[in-house]
């Protein structure tokens, strides 16, 4: 009978040793606090981290709560204390305390900027605008300008039956290259040919008329660009025989009645070429 007893208490104390040696360190049992919570039994899987977000609540809380001081040690079947309301700032380290936010635990980054809108086309299409014409001293419209005599204008010019013969010299010499008769000597080639076969710059010419003038004192007017010169009845009453811009000679003459010949002169050297003549009764 002591020795039945003897072998009972050796298998009892094996068993309590057993279990001494197999059950897990556990942490001191969870006391709830004075605020609102609920308790929750460890299932396995479970992770400090897991149970927080499944409650909103900081896992820093319910560490605090339930005295675990390694996070990673929790076990199946263990009850915790969840506490509620932990809305105050940083009474639990790092983790912070209260419900997470939109982005849980950790700060939300910054929403992305929006796109850009997408580009407009301008007043003209999506092609620049063409330059637009700009006013000028006078507005939109050509400023106006002189006659080659100034603001009153030259005298009306000669009426004749006027001879023209041109030259491709600036001195009339070498031949004839173009013949025309005129009504008046009221030219402005600007630059260009005065008729075939006729340089458009280094040239001259010769124009002369016979014409019955009565008696009396005459203007003799000549305006040119470059040269020019005018002869009555052989006599030279103008020399203008200068390369020059539009430039205006006068000078009175006196002739009796009767026929009277008439020459004038002219030459161009470069660029723009003007000849007007007048020949008036004073």
């Amino acid at each position: 009978m002591s020795f039945s007893r003897r072998r009972v208490g050796a298998v009892l104390a094996l068993v309590l040793l057993l279990s001494v040696l197999l059950v897990p360190a556990v942490s001191a049992a969870p006391t709830a606090s004075s605020g609102p919570g609920t308790y929750y039994w460890v299932r396995y899987g479970d992770t400090l981290y897991r149970i927080s977000a499944r409650f909103g609540v900081a896992p820093a809380a319910i560490a605090q709560a339930n005295g675990i001081h390694n996070w990673n040690k929790i076990y199946a079947g263990q009850r915790l204390w969840i506490p509620y309301g932990w809305s105050q700032p940083n009474p639990c380290g790092a983790w912070g305390c209260g419900k997470p936010g939109p982005c849980g635990w950790s700060p939300c980054k910054p929403p992305p900027p929006p796109p850009p809108p997408p580009p407009q086309p301008g007043p003209c299409g999506w092609n620049p605008c063409p330059p637009q014409p700009q006013p000028g001293p006078c507005g939109y419209n050509p400023c106006p300008q002189p006659s080659p005599c100034g603001w009153n204008g030259c005298l009306p010019p000669l009426q004749a039956n006027w001879q023209g013969n041109f030259y491709n010299s600036t001195d009339l010499s070498g031949n004839v290259v173009y013949s025309q008769n005129f009504g008046t000597l009221n030219f402005n080639w600007n630059g260009g040919s005065p008729g075939p076969n006729v340089n458009s710059t280094n040239w001259s010419a010769r124009f002369t008329t016979g014409i019955w003038l009565q008696g009396g004192r005459y203007r003799v007017q000549v305006a040119t660009d470059d040269g020019a010169r005018v002869f009555v009845d052989g006599t030279q009453v103008i020399n203008g025989w200068n390369t020059q811009p539009v430039t205006v000679y006068s000078q009175d003459v006196w002739v009796g009645d009767g026929n009277h010949n008439i020459t004038v002169e002219y030459y161009n050297a470069a660029g723009l070429s003007e000849l007007h003549f007048a020949m008036v009764r004073q």
